[in-house]
């Protein structure tokens, strides 16, 4: 519609376009947009233009209209006008055109009140057209002369010159359930929810669907999700906690802890009791089906007999765990009135802090897992380490004995002649050379065995491959040359170690030079020895003693041959002491990483609280695993537990707990190791935290232990703390515990709207609020759904429809009156009249939260 230049009547439009779709396209430029239902039947189209009074030489719908005056002094007079036709009234939504100044715009001087009596919600904008920062404050409601009316700008596609070269290049996106023209006007009451210059962005990770198979409470229920904003209206005792409960269970959400403070304590017994009552007694099951980057995902929970499955995309039925289903499709979920404990619980504050990174966490606890069992396996290499070092020991000094023995009992020997007496006095050093020989020739056999194996492994890992398949994907000549690069290099180590191992299996063949060698010496040392057997047989000694040196001789060579054994044994083993310290190192290391994930997540978090909240970390301060793990360690020692306490508050106290502790068990291993090894060394105390004890006190500790628990306990991690403070006012903070429920869960509930993530499941989030704050929720509410898909189970109706929920979920009693059973009555958008009439008749505000949405934009 065209404005007089002094503000007054409208003239005849330009164009008349009808809106069947979410773009705007405009071919001529005009001063107001009657827009139509999409479905508007074709044959009423004539009608609009005798409803407008439109004289025209061409009565098509795409013809110009003619310039003549038309009776209408402003937009409200031709709302007015035409909605004396029942065919018409509500198929329509009028946009006058608000570019900044011009001849065809609202938006000029001396229309102030035309602007704030039309009743329009919405203006159109060319893509690109100027706005005026005067217009910006306008538009926003922000300008007492125009009337505080807020207006929701649709930009349409510049598409004015021959080629249509721009055509679609600046679309304008609105969100609506069904193509009509009320859907139009409730998008432009939401504007910050439902239109946008840019594509929406939808959640990646969302639950798309809920399928019951059957509910002793609710019977069979079918619901398909929005990937934004779902809320479950409905009486109490309808069944909206029940279907979020159903979702939960389905997707092997776990409950708080109970620790019998707070009304959440016997959350997991009234799950179980939900779940043994509705689906148990009827062999259920619930489906749940996700969507995580594109890819579809179905978790179907059987109550009866228990099953867990999951399919994923086209495949099939896969038996999982829970942790499975949690770590693939997570959510994060409050039931009533658990917002208001998370200030006052450590698993509450930790599980609101972790959950956003809940995904990097996991993979860290993956690691550890993984370390932890690589420490338990090197522990048990240890243990062989130290028991074969002990055995080597044990023979070298019985070794030792039996030649120093041998060595007295042949000078005892008195011999006939001197020839007689230097033979004998030669055997010590020829026994020792034979020791060295067998040695050399052991070691270079275990060379020989080791080599075979490690080749065994080469030729398989080279055999097995994965083939590049790449002839048609960019970079192709690229991952050729890797193939036969590495093809190359596999046929070059292969003819290496085939090199070597024949040249071993030569040098230990029976006609090699090494075999020759040996055979030689083994006559040589054989010769001797019957020539030493003659001249001890010679010498004028005692029978007895000559008997007792042959018997300690030949032990001594049994010893010796045992002892090379132990030792080539004890050089395949490595040093795994020296791996276990490496292995701790990474598992220390993963801590580490842990704290600072966590530290820098509380440091977001209070960015995300708009400084509501703040949030520090205990780094390693947790202590009660630690503790516990202790005691129960040396119960029986009969140290006293307020003893024990001082230790663990030593370790609390410790720059770095994690490290104090570790240092003293490690010092608690070495003393353990003392009391069973004569020959290891009595550690000094270094330990500040074991000062604790008095030296008496850690002898008994020491009684106690074992290796095996002392691993245990090195690898129970401290866990971090998380403190929130709640701010009073700017620069002021008190113990988060010590603010109101409702400013506890206010914060909380910001953070939680602020961030991106999984699913967020609440049940009555109204409950943990003040009613003052239940609008500024709504608010946080239009931005988070671009963010994590929102399912709410509500009273409050402001939260609903000034939150702009996609999907209304409506609850009803099976039978009226009666609270012994639910059922899912209808569902949709606010754009449906029944949905509207619904949130009317059973939310606590309904009625009073479309007047207030409608005084806040004016219409």
């Amino acid at each position: 519609m065209e404005t007089g230049s002094d503000g007054g009547q409208l003239a005849a439009a330009d164009r008349l376009v009808v809106f069947p779709g979410l773009e705007l396209t405009l071919a001529v430029p005009c001063q107001a947009l009657l827009l139509l239902d999409a479905n508007f039947p074709e044959d009423r189209f004539d009608s609009i233009l005798v409803a407008l009074k439109i004289e025209s030489t061409d009565p098509s719908l795409h013809s110009h209209a003619s310039p003549k005056q038309l009776p209408f002094q402003d937009l409200a007079a031709l709302y007015d006008h035409l909605d004396q036709h029942s065919w018409l009234k509500g198929h329509y939504i009028i946009l006058p055109n608000v570019t900044d100044g011009g001849y065809g715009t609202l938006m000029r001087s001396g229309m102030q009140d035309k602007y704030s009596n039309m009743p329009c919600v919405g203006g159109y904008i060319d893509a690109g057209a100027k706005i005026g920062k005067g217009n910006e404050t306008i538009f926003a409601g922000l300008n007492k002369e125009y009337g505080n009316k807020r207006l929701a700008l649709i930009y349409t596609s510049d598409a004015r010159n021959e080629s249509f070269a721009d055509l679609g290049k600046h679309p304008t996106w609105i969100k609506w359930a069904e193509p009509t023209a009320e859907a139009l006007r409730q998008g432009c009451l939401a504007s910050e929810s439902r239109i946008s210059r840019e594509r929406p962005q939808i959640p990646e990770t969302r639950l798309t669907q809920l399928s019951v198979s059957n509910s002793a409470y609710m019977g069979p229920i079918e619901i398909e999700l929005n990937s934004q904003f779902n809320s479950l209206i409905g009486g109490r005792g309808t069944g909206k906690s029940t279907v979020l409960e159903y979702i939960r269970w389905a997707l092997c959400d776990q409950p708080p802890a109970p620790n019998g403070e707070d009304e959440l304590s016997n959350l997991m017994d009234r799950r179980r009791t939900l779940i043994e009552s509705t689906l148990e007694s009827l062999g259920a099951h619930v489906d749940a089906h996700f969507v995580v980057n594109g890819i579809p995902h179905i978790v179907r929970r059987k109550s009866k007999p228990q099953e867990l499955r999951l399919r994923v995309g086209d495949g099939e039925f896969r038996p999982v765990t829970e942790s499975d289903v949690r770590q693939l499709l997570p959510i994060e979920a409050y039931s009533q009135r658990q917002l208001s404990t998370v200030g006052v619980r450590l698993d509450e504050v930790t599980r609101f802090v972790v959950g956003p990174i809940r995904v990097q966490l996991d993979e860290l606890r993956a690691r550890e897992t993984a370390i932890a069992a690589q420490l338990r396996e090197n522990f048990a290499a240890v243990q062989r380490w130290r028991e074969a070092n002990r055995g080597v020991r044990h023979d070298e000094l019985q070794l030792a004995s039996l030649t120093q023995q041998a060595d007295n009992l042949r000078k005892d020997l008195a011999t006939t002649t001197p020839e007689d007496q230097a033979l004998i006095a030669e055997k010590p050093a020829l026994d020792k050379a034979d020791d060295s020989a067998n040695a050399v020739i052991q070691r270079l056999t275990q060379i020989s065995s080791e080599l075979s194996e490690f080749r065994s492994t080469v030729v398989r890992l080279s055999s097995d491959l994965p083939a590049l398949d790449g002839d048609e994907v960019r970079g192709a000549e690229t991952l050729k040359s890797i193939e036969a690069s590495a093809a190359s290099a596999f046929t070059l180590i292969r003819s290496a170690l085939d090199t070597a191992q024949r040249e071993f299996d030569a040098a230990l063949a029976a006609d090699s030079q090494l075999r020759s060698a040996e055979a030689k010496w083994r006559g040589i040392f054989r010769d001797f020895n019957a020539t030493y057997q003659e001249a001890t047989k010679r010498a004028a000694a005692h029978v007895s003693q000559i008997k007792a040196l042959e018997e300690i001789e030949k032990t001594r060579t049994s010893v010796a041959e045992l002892l090379q054994r132990k030792k080539v044994q004890l050089a395949k083993m490595g040093s795994p002491i020296d791996a276990q310290k490496t292995l701790r190192g990474e598992w220390v290391g993963i801590q580490t990483e842990r704290s600072q994930a966590i530290k820098e997540q509380c440091d977001r978090l209070i960015h995300l609280s708009n400084s509501m909240l703040r949030a520090k970390l205990e780094v390693r301060a947790e202590v009660n695993a630690i503790s516990d793990r202790f005691k129960g360690a040396i119960t029986g020692s009969g140290v006293r537990g307020n003893k024990i306490d001082a230790f663990i508050a030593a370790i609390t106290a410790a720059e770095d707990p994690l490290k104090a502790w570790l240092d003293a068990i490690d010092e608690l291993e070495s003393r353990v190791i003392a009391r069973d090894d004569a020959e290891a060394p009595t550690p000094a105390q270094t330990s500040v935290a074991l000062r604790a004890f008095a030296p008496p006190e850690i002898e008994k500790i020491v009684a106690k232990l074992n290796l095996a628990p002392l691993l245990d306990l090195t690898l129970v991690p401290l866990d971090d703390r998380p403190i929130f403070e709640y701010a009073t006012k700017p620069g002021e903070f008190i113990p988060f515990s010590k603010a109101s429920p409702g400013q506890q869960a206010t914060a909380l509930l910001q953070v939680l709207l602020a961030q991106p993530g999984p699913p967020l499941l609440i049940d009555q989030p109204e409950d943990d609020l003040d009613s003052q704050v239940v609008l500024q929720v709504a608010e946080h509410i239009w931005t988070a759904k671009t963010r994590r898909q929102l399912v709410f189970a509500s009273h409050n109706a402001n939260l609903v429809v000034n939150g702009d929920a996609e999907l209304v979920i409506c609850c009803d009693y099976r039978k009226a009156g009666e609270q012994s059973g639910g059922q899912i009555k209808l569902e949709g958008a606010i754009d449906v009249p029944a949905v509207r009439k619904e949130i009317t008749a059973v939310m606590e505000g309904g009625e009073k939260a479309f007047r207030m949405r409608q005084q806040k934009y004016g219409f």
